[in-house]
């Protein structure tokens, strides 16, 4: 009877869809080395809980994977916990991978930053325009590194390392300031000269 099939076809649940979960975004790291997470809550701070991390750090490199509750920060979100201001058409070249490291020996703490870019071209040129602002915009970064010595020089050098241009500016004599590269696709700012080159040469292995 009609009741008959109404009550039939009430009684049939629709098939419950799916539910689609999306892959948890993996931790980026461009070459070999051992990871730890940095966990930030609604209460922690990157920078500071960066500075803890940097005082126990072992010797060589280690990939500091930055989350929150959400997942892995994205380059731009690194760069809005970081404290970092980069001009607009720096950021526009970024890819979503970013790999924060720190680097130590014996006796020194630093830190190093890998963006990948989605487009290098005029890269180089936008870098060197920035250098006028460069140290103030990633003041709060290397603040926690160390501090200038006498050897501070407010202007970037430049020196070639692995075929590729490598511009400095120098904060003390203990290889301590602000250097970069652009390396292939990736755009490489590191705190010391040796930690720059130690990178270069770590991914150049892992290809």
């Amino acid at each position: 009877s009609p009741l008959d099939e109404l009550v039939t076809t009430a009684g049939e649940a629709e098939p419950t869809p799916p539910i689609e979960i999306a892959p948890a975004p993996t931790p980026v790291s461009f070459f070999e080395t051992p990871q730890q997470e940095l966990l930030l809550g609604n209460s922690k701070e990157l920078l500071p809980e960066l500075q803890t991390l940097l005082s126990s750090s072992p010797l060589g490199f280690l990939n500091v994977v930055v989350k929150t509750q959400l997942g892995i920060l994205s380059a731009q979100e690194f760069l809005e916990k970081a404290k970092i201001t980069m001009p607009l058409t720096l950021q526009e070249m970024l890819g979503e991978n970013v790999m924060l490291f720190s680097y130590r020996t014996d006796n020194k703490k630093r830190l190093g930053i890998i963006f990948e870019l989605k487009d290098t071209e005029g890269a180089a040129e936008q870098l060197q325009s920035w250098e006028t602002t460069l140290e103030q915009d990633t003041k709060p970064l290397w603040e926690i590194v160390g501090q200038k010595g006498s050897a501070y020089t407010p202007l970037f050098r430049q020196i070639a390392y692995q075929g590729n241009v490598v511009r400095f500016q120098t904060f003390s004599a203990i290889d301590f300031g602000i250097v970069y590269t652009l390396f292939g696709t990736k755009f490489i700012l590191t705190t010391s000269f040796e930690s720059l080159t130690r990178t270069v040469d770590q991914i150049i292995q892992s290809r």
